[in-house]
């Protein structure tokens, strides 16, 4: 009753025990002799198209927040099953766009949303503007400057759009108080790790 996904859909296949259950009746099937010999008897399945639609189904309705290894009496980390799970379908070559499109991005543009060098720099103006015209102080912030004391790297929402956006403003007005010697990287603007949506190799990238 821990997870929000059962309590919210009411199905037992959502609870993290079973979702684990899932991978383990195919591990079953493949690496163990009951599994090999009685098959169905012993809990054991054959990977079939539909097995995997339904491996699909269940395990992306988890979000990784790991609420169920921190009530677990034994301390299992259902996480981590979720993860292999969807490493083995990345290695299928199976992914959904809303997890694959924001990976690519990270890896190429250096932020989930694809926002090239430039448009960071056009998007902080803008917000430097904003922050002169409330405060009547101009901040000046530096990009990409080697030497500097500290790397600043925020969540790239906070780059571009609503509620983000004042974060971001905050930020900035914090550091201009505090007299930090900071810059903001323009090609690693991304404070998120979106590859380990899809698989380890990907968040080690």
């Amino acid at each position: 009753d821990k997870c929000h996904f059962y309590m919210g859909t009411g199905d037992p296949k959502n609870m993290p025990v079973l979702r684990a259950e899932l991978l383990r009746s195919i591990y079953r099937r493949y690496f163990t002799k009951a599994g090999k010999i009685f098959g169905r008897l012993a809990g054991a399945r054959d990977l079939t198209i539909d097995v995997l639609k339904e491996l699909w189904y269940y395990f992306y309705q988890c979000t990784e927040c790991r609420r169920c290894s921190v009530f677990c009496p034994y301390g299992i980390d259902q996480a981590e099953i979720t993860i292999m799970g969807r490493e083995l379908f990345n290695l299928l070559g199976l992914n959904i766009d809303w997890i694959a499109g924001p990976v690519a991005n990270c890896y190429m543009k250096g932020n989930h949303v694809g926002l090239e060098p430039q448009t960071i720099m056009g998007n902080i103006e803008f917000m430097l503007d904003d922050i002169e015209t409330i405060t009547g102080k101009r901040i000046k912030p530096s990009f990409n400057r080697k030497g500097a004391e500290i790397l600043f790297v925020a969540p790239s929402g906070d780059l571009f759009a609503d509620p983000g956006i004042y974060t971001c403003m905050g930020y900035l007005m914090l550091f201009e108080q505090l007299g930090l010697d900071y810059t903001m990287s323009t090609y690693a603007s991304e404070g998120g790790n979106f590859g380990f949506f899809t698989s380890m190799e990907m968040a080690k990238r």
